[in-house]
């Protein structure tokens, strides 16, 4: 078996008509296979000795937006009004697009999807399978198209070896496909799923219908199946996504159930559904809801510390130490201020704050490493002091302490990279700086600047 066979899931391996090139089969057969290849499901039907039990949507009972204005102004109406003709509340609900009552109606979006999903009837047991058994035989009506054209591709390359290269490249890959796809055939066990509802026609018309059913059955499925995804995201809230993200994210996961879904196993899909959909939504959290990404295991371990926090002052009528949490989590002491540490969210210092968003959350916040208006008032009143003290010095003197001494930029030079500006040796470097020191400890300069001194003393 190939890699790619298994890997792929027999469900979303279609079969692309674009990919089967032109005369690949007889004239007689090319017309049905080419344009048919996998059809639209609309007004389609699934044949089961189960198919009463539930029911198949068309393409035309979908739900439309203008129809949802539609229901709504019916429901607003009087009944002198409903008796309206048909066109005219067609009318008045379209214009009701830009009207303050629509307007108001599609302000929450979270009340439509509710409203609109209450609406679809929730599926028994018996009503899963036989949609789920629907998908099994679409995807064996699937995987056998493929398989047929595979052959039919294998045969023209052995009748016609001088066939072009884009055509001859065609065929090799649906010849690959085909064998892929009968190698997913036998791994798939859709013998033992279906047993003798396993479909055994080789009609083209036939499989296509299959395959338009095992479409439509997945897509009722996964409506019918929505409010389970709204009961989990509730459990969700408040973590970072919106109520709509969550249900966004975990139709995601129910979908992805919907594919794997196996019904020859017994349980019933939302048992099974609800771990990807759980899934799908606290790795959208751990993904999405913080600004530095958190790893899924170490959010369950932040909950749980949590979790023993709030047990324990109920119990305790006080807030647990370091050493108390460790005793009751097992965790090291190390390793629950790193747990502390990672629940901790970022906040923006731009983000408005107050009611009248002017000052922003950076404005409270203390700098600590920020000097204090004093120490700068009194540096700079320093600075200004060692100038005049300075200009009373030979201009080679005065370079020479403000490059040893760093008083211009903060970075002291040494000997060395001073005898390089001014071509000097280091020892005639050493013996100026000594020299203009001297001038400056002259008690007329020296008094200026004790001053200072002083003060910084102090400071320390």
């Amino acid at each position: 078996m190939s890699s790619k066979a298994k890997k792929e899931d027999p469900k979303s391996k279609p079969h692309k008509q674009d990919d089967v090139p032109e005369g690949l089969f007889d004239e007689q057969d090319s017309g049905e296979i080419l344009d048919d290849l996998i059809p639209k499901a609309k007004g389609s039907k699934i044949e089961d000795p189960d198919a009463d039990k539930i029911e198949i949507l068309d393409d035309d009972d979908l739900t439309d937006p203008e129809d949802l204005l539609e229901d709504d102004e019916a429901d607003d109406e009087t009944d002198d009004e409903e008796a309206k003709p048909e066109s005219r509340v067609v009318k008045r609900a379209r214009q009701d697009w830009i009207n303050g009552k629509a307007s108001s109606r599609r302000e929450d979006p979270v009340k439509t999807y509710l409203r609109e999903i209450g609406k679809v009837p929730l599926l028994t047991k018996e009503g899963e399978v036989v949609l789920a058994k629907a998908m099994e035989i679409g995807s064996y009506a699937e995987l056998s198209i493929a398989v047929f054209v595979g052959k039919q591709a294998a045969g023209r390359l052995k009748k016609s070896k001088d066939l072009p290269v884009i055509e001859r490249t065609q065929c090799e890959d649906l010849v690959a496909k085909g064998e892929d796809a009968a190698e997913l055939m036998i791994s798939s066990a859709f013998e033992e799923k279906l047993g003798e509802e396993l479909p055994t026609t080789t009609d083209r018309t036939e499989l296509d219908r299959l395959i338009a059913a095992g479409v439509v059955a997945r897509e009722k499925l996964t409506i019918s199946n929505l409010r389970l995804v709204v009961s989990i995201a509730k459990r969700y809230m408040n973590r970072g996504l919106s109520f709509l993200d969550l249900i966004q994210e975990g139709n995601m996961g129910l979908m992805k159930a919907v594919e794997k879904f196996d019904f020859s196993r017994g349980y019933k899909f939302s048992t099974y559904a609800t771990w990807w959909i759980r899934q799908a939504i606290t790795r959208a959290i751990a993904d999405q809801s913080r600004t530095i990404r958190v790893p899924v295991h170490m959010i369950e371990t932040v909950r749980e510390l949590n979790r023993v926090k709030r047990e324990y002052i109920q119990s305790h009528g006080s807030a647990a130490t370091l050493e108390d949490l460790s005793k009751l989590t097992g965790m090291s002491i190390d390793k629950i201020k790193k747990v502390e540490s990672v629940s901790q969210y970022t906040a923006s210092l731009e983000r408005p704050f107050g009611e009248e968003d002017e000052d922003t959350l950076g404005d409270f916040i203390e700098d600590p490493a920020s000097p204090s208006p004093t120490k700068e008032t009194f540096r700079m009143f320093l600075k200004e002091q060692l100038a005049r003290a300075l200009d009373q010095l030979d201009e080679r003197e005065r370079e020479i302490l403000k490059l040893r001494y760093g008083l211009d930029d903060g970075h002291p030079r040494t000997l060395k990279d001073v005898s390089l500006k001014f071509n000097i040796t280091r020892e005639r470097v050493r013996q100026i700086e000594i020299k203009a020191i001297e001038k400056l400890k002259h008690p007329s300069r020296r008094a200026e600047l004790k001053r200072f001194r002083e003060l910084l003393l102090a400071e320390d």
